[in-house]
């Protein structure tokens, strides 16, 4: 009998702490810091999410009561945040090749890959207006998806140093091109290092 009381108390103090996180969770929550947007950099910026979703993003101070409050100091970026992508091949179907491989990067010479990526691709993104149509295409894709930043926009070195007008207007963040942080296209301290993407 003393066994059976323990366990009816363990149960009602896992049923009052669940119940706790779930009343938390329900209340708002507002962030503030430096708040980096499609836009643009609000350096006293707040994010305010209800009921587990982002519902503004704000450069005044959110009217809100009952709200969990939390001054970071620190940079924020709303959403989503991609770290490692390929954005530039959002246009395929995922690509099947039938076998497997020894290592990661022995796929890349096989003929099969050559024929229906990585040609197809070149051949698109080598021309400005398909290179800006599957970045449209991409971020689209990222949005719906509820990705706001992403790394892994490669430019061809066909572009050179200059930037394609699309890149500048379009809805994702594109953190090794534009972060925001710094003047100008291209000084952006966010790098591919590994030689990955």
């Amino acid at each position: 009998m003393i066994q059976i009381k323990k366990w009816r108390l363990v149960f009602v103090c896992l049923l009052t702490l669940c119940a706790s996180v779930i009343q938390a969770q329900d209340r708002t929550i507002v962030i503030s810091g430096s708040v980096v947007t499609p836009e643009k950099v609000l350096n006293k910026g707040w994010v305010v999410i209800k009921h587990k979703k982002i519902s503004a993003v704000s450069e005044t101070l959110p009217k809100e009561e009952n709200a969990i409050w939390v001054d970071t100091n620190d940079i924020i970026f709303p959403g989503f945040i991609d770290l490692h992508n390929h954005p530039m091949y959002a246009m395929f179907e995922p690509w099947d090749a039938k076998q497997l491989f020894n290592n990661r990067y022995e796929w890349r010479s096989l003929e099969k890959y050559k024929q229906e990526i990585a040609t197809p691709a070149r051949n698109i993104q080598d021309d400005p207006q398909g290179y800006c149509d599957i970045a449209e295409f991409a971020e689209v894709q990222a949005i719906t998806g509820g990705t706001t930043t992403f790394s892994g926009m490669f430019l061809l070195r066909s572009f050179g140093t200059t930037f394609p007008a699309c890149l500048s207007r379009l809805a994702v963040r594109k953190l090794e091109i534009d972060s925001g942080f710094y003047s100008g296209h291209g000084h952006e301290r966010v790098q591919n290092v590994l030689g990955v993407s």
